[in-house]
């Protein structure tokens, strides 16, 4: 038994070393430190005692009991990619503060203070949100938190990690708290896609769409919550016999350059000259071609046969199955008060769109926060402060249009380069 658990210890050890640990000591004495940069599609870290971590990743998971002593499983932390063909980037912070009580400051963390930026030999920099669940917590080994990168600079021999803090959320002046310089984990080629220039396609009813020239450059919006550091502008030009359309847009897919990196469409939507143009803040590697695989599709003013109303009582227990105009629907509730709608049969080439939300006085019930996808979507309501309501909602079933094509971005770079100065 006792070789055992020496075997076990010794696996224990050289699985749970931090080779790469790096401190970084603030101007007040507190400490960071950064280990474990990984790549994978689940990235696995263990909390708890010296023994746990060691040892107790080998025992049952209600612990194994030696004499009068007992050795508990670690905690795990799970780091995930958000798809099966893509992987993250991940890293874990340790902060050791100055005064030494492991709840010193944890609660001054509050939403975007903080951002990760992580930066290349380019220069280029991806913003990563510092925030739940990876914001600094208290385990029971240590107060941590996580990198969790879905984009970095994949053909760089090494990267930059900066962990950087503002004093208020309506002020974007970020200032570095830490710097951790690594090799990267997995480093690749970019692959060579072709780019035929200019894409242009023909939809039913006559609806051209021309896509323009998409430029890369610094963010220039002033929104104070905002925590990016650069963006993406995409022009696309929606006509019928000549007449630009305004209620035609790209609707949600995935986006992926040539390096490997990969998100999800989602941008602000202005107009200007007759084009639609869409300015994207989660950007990709800016050197090299990017792939959209989207979809076009009306964004507003639906045709009537295409609008469907419905009540959604709240709060409601379990959901609701019923039949739009032949396509199979449910309806229910997530997350207390997010009305929660589903095409479940998932038919391709439909799309389904939240249109408003009202009570019995014809009060708009719409709370913003929301997600989407093709076939259905989650919206929050105004409804937590009564006791119940009963929702009308009205929703589009409409026609999808899912395409494909490259570009390669422009970039405009910042005068001097490099990181932006804090």
């Amino acid at each position: 038994m006792i070789s055992v658990l020496v075997a076990c210890v010794v696996i224990g050890l050289l699985l749970w070393r931090d080779d790469d640990a790096q401190t970084f000591t603030l101007p007040d004495g507190s400490r960071f430190v950064l280990s474990k940069v990984r790549v994978g599609r689940t990235n696995v870290y263990l909390h708890g005692s010296f023994l746990s971590k060691s040892i107790g990743r080998f025992v049952p998971s209600n612990g194994l009991s030696i004499a009068t002593f007992k050795i508990a499983p670690p905690k795990k932390v799970m780091v995930n990619a958000w798809s099966e063909s893509g992987d993250i980037l991940s890293a874990r912070f340790q902060f050791f503060p100055a005064s030494g009580r492991t709840d010193d400051g944890s609660d001054e963390w509050f939403y975007r203070e903080f951002r990760l930026l992580v930066t290349g030999d380019d220069g280029f920099s991806y913003v990563h949100e510092f925030q739940r669940p990876h914001e600094l917590k208290i385990y029971p080994d240590g107060i941590y938190g996580y990198l969790h990168a879905a984009t970095w600079p994949r053909t760089s021999a090494r990267i930059t990690i900066r962990l950087e803090h503002r004093s208020s959320e309506s002020s974007r002046d970020y200032r570095e708290l830490a710097t951790f310089m690594v090799k990267n984990p997995r480093r690749v080629e970019a692959e060579i896609w072709p780019v035929p220039q200019p894409f242009r396609t023909n939809l039913p009813g006559d609806v051209d769409v021309e896509i323009g020239e998409m430029v890369v450059r610094k963010n220039t919006t002033t929104y104070a919550g905002d925590i990016w550091e650069h963006m993406a502008e995409l022009p696309v030009r929606f006509t019928c016999n000549g007449q630009v359309l305004t209620n035609w847009g790209i609707q949600y897919g995935p986006i992926t350059d040539a390096t490997g990196n990969r998100d999800f469409f989602s941008a602000i939507k202005v107009f200007t000259n007759e084009w639609t143009v869409y300015r994207l803040f989660r950007v990709l590697d800016p050197k090299v071609p990017w792939r959209f695989d989207i979809s076009f599709a009306l964004d507003s003013n639906y045709s009537q046969t295409n609008l469907f109303d419905f009540d959604a009582p709240w709060p409601m227990k379990g959901k609701i199955s019923t039949n739009l105009a032949g396509v199979p629907v449910t309806i229910g509730y997530v997350y207390t008060d997010m009305l929660d709608v589903e095409l479940p049969t998932k038919p391709p080439y439909l799309r389904l769109s939240f249109v408003k939300a009202i009570d019995d006085d014809g009060k708009d019930l719409n709370a913003v926060a929301a997600s989407w996808r093709q076939h259905g979507f989650s919206r929050k309501l105004s409804v937590r402060n009564q006791k119940t309501v009963n929702v009308r909602a009205t929703i589009a079933i409409h026609p999808n249009y899912p395409t494909s094509f490259t570009l390669q971005p422009r970039h405009e770079k910042a005068e001097g380069g490099g990181i932006a100065s804090k």
